[in-house]
């Protein structure tokens, strides 16, 4: 029986130099991690205007901010095991669709609900 050799990967991370690329990488990563957390805490601030121009109470404010982050939750290892699935060619159109659409089908679908 042959014997499989062993590969240290943290010695390989570790041992690359330091490449405009990966300087990019990290630069990129952290643009899109600030962006990311940054809408959640924008609607904070601007959640008391929406709420007392609609008229809606704090429970329906609740329900439709808790849906949006199910939606986004649901969205993400849905659409992320589908793209994982089917990469290997040029994203059709309906995987364009069904990833632009799901956050929002689940956010319109938490306003329209009342408590």
């Amino acid at each position: 029986m042959l014997e499989r050799p062993t590969v240290d990967v943290a010695a390989i991370i570790e041992g690359q130099r330091l490449t405009p690329f990966l300087v990019r990488l990290v630069v990129l990563s952290w643009i899109v991690t600030f962006f990311d957390g940054f809408d959640m805490n924008a609607i904070s601030f601007a959640a008391p205007v929406i709420r007392s121009t609609l008229g809606l109470s704090q429970a329906m404010m609740g329900k439709v901010f808790s849906f949006g982050l199910i939606g986004t939750m649901i969205g993400g290892f849905l659409l992320g095991w589908l793209g994982d699935a089917s990469a290997g060619g040029r994203p059709s159109s309906w995987r364009r669709r069904a990833s632009a659409l799901s956050p929002s089908l689940s956010r319109w679908r938490g306003a329209m609900r009342r408590c």
